[in-house]
């Protein structure tokens, strides 16, 4: 709903990576002025993961819901804590992370754009 570009720079931040970002206007060319700087096309490269996102389109509202999660698994606790704390900040903790039963560290949580994320590190 027009804040895909502050969402995935966000995401950058924490997880680090390549950006790229398309906006209507650089790939259609001729757009009207309400469509020209939001984004049609968005990709996160990192690690050896890959997060593509997209404003939606004109006349049609972006809905978040509880289909969809976003998981990343990690071997370094330090680090998981870290992404967890940052990605969830203003957001909504659905499962602080802590020691769940299988014996590794897990949490989940809805960030402050209404993605469902879970964050999961093995305890070795």
């Amino acid at each position: 709903n027009g804040n895909c570009n502050e969402a995935m720079n966000f995401y950058k931040s924490v997880l680090g990576g390549k950006l790229e970002i398309k906006t209507f206007a650089d790939v259609q060319g001729e757009v009207d002025e309400a469509q020209k700087d939001k984004v049609m096309h968005a990709r996160l490269l990192f690690d050896e993961m890959e997060i593509m996102a997209s404003d939606s389109m004109r006349g049609q509202e972006a809905i978040n819901g509880t289909s969809v999660a976003l998981s990343l698994e990690y071997e370094d606790l330090e680090e998981s804590e870290r992404v967890f704390k940052e990605l969830s900040a203003n957001g909504k903790i659905i499962l602080p992370f802590e020691k769940a039963f299988w014996g590794a560290k897990f949490g989940m949580f809805t960030d402050k754009f209404g993605i469902q994320w879970m964050v999961h590190c093995e305890m070795n």
